[in-house]
């Protein structure tokens, strides 16, 4: 990751320096490894009155603070900046965000020194420094103490909590298909569009090129018209609410 260093005071002061360091080995040059990169940027890197300029903050905290290495200082966020300003269509990295400025023959670190000057002005311009500056920087601090400390897991609750759902969402499969007078696979769109529209004649609100619409507003919107919508919502919401986050955070511990 390309890093610009702003000097802070006395003959440094306003002073722009940017690094690029190609990181592993060639077949005739040794090159520099990641864990001499971080020894040789710790006093800098660490020093918060050092401010620095990046593309994607939170994961170059994550690359050094698996060296050891605590990234303090970072003032300006390319990505985030990027984010407010391009929010539909924001850039991927700092190769496709420079050539979509008209930087991609600069080096990379250079790209960031310029496109830092635009984007702040820009910020500015569309009054959005505070967010940026006061808000969307620190957090980006924020999210990454909370990633890399985590949170605690009980695995037997989450176990007793899934196989619960699990029982509950068996009832209710149960229970849909007696109102439905058949089976069917209710996460089917088509087939639970077939049930509701087709078989027990409820209104159609949307339709779409493959078929009928059974988004959440519409079921809530059928809600009053038969016994068999409630089921299925809950159904809906429980089997994504066990698949998500359940069986998920089991399969990570």
């Amino acid at each position: 990751l390309p890093i610009c260093f702003a000097g802070v005071g006395g003959d440094l002061s306003g002073v722009i320096t940017c690094y690029s360091a190609q990181l592993g080995g060639t077949l005739l040059e040794p090159g520099v490894t990641p864990e001499d990169a971080a020894s040789a940027l710790l006093p800098i890197l660490e020093n918060e009155a050092v401010n620095k300029g990046v593309f994607d903050g939170k994961k170059l905290k994550w690359a050094f603070s698996r060296l050891g290495v605590e990234s303090r200082g970072i003032e300006f966020d390319a990505m985030i900046a990027d984010y407010l300003l391009n929010a539909l269509h924001p850039a991927k990295d700092l190769a496709t965000l420079a050539a979509e400025s008209g930087l991609g023959a600069l080096p990379s670190p250079a790209q960031l020194l310029v496109l830092r000057e635009r984007m702040l002005a820009a910020l500015s311009e569309n009054g959005m420094t505070e967010l940026f500056q006061g808000i969307e920087m620190p957090l980006e601090t924020v999210l990454f103490d909370m990633e890399r400390t985590g949170f605690m897991i009980d695995r037997a609750v989450l176990e007793e909590l899934g196989n619960g759902m699990k029982e509950r969402i068996a009832a209710l499969a149960g229970e849909i298909h007696a109102l439905a007078g058949e089976e069917f696979n209710i996460l089917s769109t088509k087939q639970l569009g077939h049930i509701l529209f087709e078989k027990l004649g409820l209104p159609a609100k949307k339709k779409t090129k493959t078929g009928y619409s059974t988004d959440s507003d519409v079921l809530e919107a059928l809600e009053p018209y038969h016994p068999i919508v409630k089921p299925v919502i809950e159904y809906r919401f429980l089997t994504k609410l066990r698949s998500t986050f359940i069986d998920a955070m089991l399969e990570k511990i």
